[in-house]
């Protein structure tokens, strides 16, 4: 139901059980354990919950949440019939990384499908959400299935599902493939097969290639779909970012609404890192080839240089009359060819993809090569000056003190406090070795904190950076940070 909050004027929904099932345990219990798992998992592509389940005066048991003005996935496909696989990684990549938080916190949803996905219609593109954890299970626990059942709905079950053996996570992977069968077939399943017959169809005879259903379908996408519903759980992707970004390395397209890894760094930037560490960020539509067509700057003046790279202030070239001021940061030409400052280089763009906008942190917009060979990466370009210049002016009064200290710590708790979900490993291990969150910037100083002339406090300069708990780019250890400001573990390490 469509309803409103008393206390705020909010619309939200209502979801009530049917009468006659005031009084079943497991319809109760369904929906207590959606309550809690939903509201145990906060991600923007998993619907909001307003609180546990209530009763209505007529006995009646309840769930409310937010109101979702859009439609099912179902309903978008049967709409629009087979979507470009852009539209497709628009939506996925989201849920994907939803998917793949839910299981770092030990559930597994079970019931993934078009209808239990809405999606909304926004500026920024496709904004999915995923529905009815239901029939959701914490991995150590028992689940509030009838005896005999098998929860789930048929045509998106992996066989091991199907059969009533213990699941994992790849029985979420499994439902995830077949459901990007469906957007980009246009709704088909991948086996003809009714229902009683389709665990005999799973394990004797190959998926239908989406080809054959839509032959729009790159024939590069097709590989990394079919390996998701592959009837051994073994052989699928260990998660949903895998699937993802498999998916997200076929397209390749000048701009990051129609090139698949730009679209990841849009939608769903913590996949790049939870996936894989070392994934190399690219540019939308550009490869690593000297004189790339898609530059699209110019370099105006040198702005100041550093360790192993130099900042020039810049403009940023579109239509006739456009020119967008930016910083350009390059990779000094004595070090173009030392691999261990070319990985740095590329860890600063993956970090700056992970960290998204903060206001107090320098917004990183373009990573690529420029005309000369030379990698590059474009920041937005702050008229100011860095805390160096403006400490050498005289001592600060404390209340400004105060001011950029607490801007700072700002950006800096940003990047602390990431929630970086682990969804490799298994919560014994991550309690055995503590939570993996968040990024450590181990550079601070005067020289990386920009101050605008209008008051914006910024910290720059992640390119020695590291995930907590997590591995560095080879050769970023030898450079620790100016000594002056390392603390003494990091200056004995």
């Amino acid at each position: 139901f469509l309803a409103e909050d008393r206390a705020s004027g909010e619309r939200c929904a209502v979801k009530i059980l049917h009468p006659h099932l005031t009084q079943d345990e497991t319809a109760v219990a369904r929906l207590r354990t959606e309550a809690r798992t939903a509201s145990a998992i906060q991600h923007p592509a998993i619907i909001n919950l307003r609180g546990d389940i209530g009763r209505l005066a007529d006995g009646r048991w309840f769930l409310a949440m937010e109101y979702l003005d859009g439609q099912t996935l179902a309903q978008l496909v049967a709409q629009r019939g087979p979507l470009p696989l852009a539209a497709v990684l628009d939506i996925l990549a989201p849920i994907c990384d939803a998917i793949d938080l839910a299981h770092a916190a030990n559930i597994i949803h079970r019931d993934l499908k078009p209808d239990n996905v809405i999606v909304m219609m926004r500026a920024e593109g496709h904004v999915a959400k995923v529905l009815d954890f239901g029939i959701a299970k914490l991995l150590d626990e028992p689940g509030v299935t009838r005896p005999g059942a098998t929860p789930g709905t048929t045509a998106h079950m992996a066989p091991e599902q199907l059969r009533g053996d213990p699941v994992d996570r790849r029985c979420d992977v499994y439902a995830l493939g077949v459901l990007t069968y469906q957007m980009i077939t246009g709704g088909h399943l991948p086996y003809d097969a009714p229902e009683g017959a389709l665990y005999h169809a799973q394990m004797t005879q190959p998926p239908i290639d989406p080809r054959k259903r839509c032959p729009a379908v790159p024939e590069a996408a097709v590989g990394p779909i079919l390996a998701a519903i592959h009837p051994d759980p073994s052989q699928r992707p260990a998660t949903a970012g895998e699937l993802a970004l498999a998916l997200a390395r076929v397209l390749v397209g000048p701009t990051s609404e129609t090139d698949g890894m730009g679209i990841v760094q849009r939608r769903a930037p913590r996949l790049l890192v939870t996936t894989n560490l070392h994934e190399t960020l690219r540019a939308p539509g550009v490869s690593r080839a000297r004189g790339s067509t898609s530059w699209s700057y110019s370099y105006v003046a040198l702005l100041g240089k550093g360790g192993f790279g130099e900042v020039h202030r810049g403009v940023k070239h579109g239509s006739p009359g456009f020119a967008l001021p930016v910083a350009i940061k390059r990779i000094a030409r004595e070090h173009v060819d030392n691999p261990a400052f070319v990985e740095m280089f590329h860890q600063e763009a993956r970090i700056a993809a992970l960290l998204g906008e903060h206001p107090n942190i320098v917004r990183v917009m373009d990573h690529l090569t420029d005309p000369s060979g030379q990698l590059a990466i474009v920041m937005e370009f702050i008229d100011g000056a860095d805390l160096d210049k403006l400490r050498q002016s005289g001592p600060l009064p404390y209340s400004v003190i105060i001011y950029l200290v607490g801007e700072i710590l700002e950006g800096l708790g940003h990047a602390h406090q990431l929630p970086l979900p682990d969804a490799l490993s298994s919560p014994q291990e991550i309690a055995a070795r503590g939570d993996v969150r968040g990024v450590i910037h181990r550079d601070m100083s005067h020289h990386n904190v920009m101050v605008s002339w209008h008051g914006a406090v910024k910290v720059m300069d992640f390119g020695i950076a590291k995930l907590r708990q997590a591995t560095v780019a080879p050769g970023s250890d030898m450079i620790k940070g100016k000594p002056g400001y390392l603390s003494p573990e990091q200056a004995s390490c």
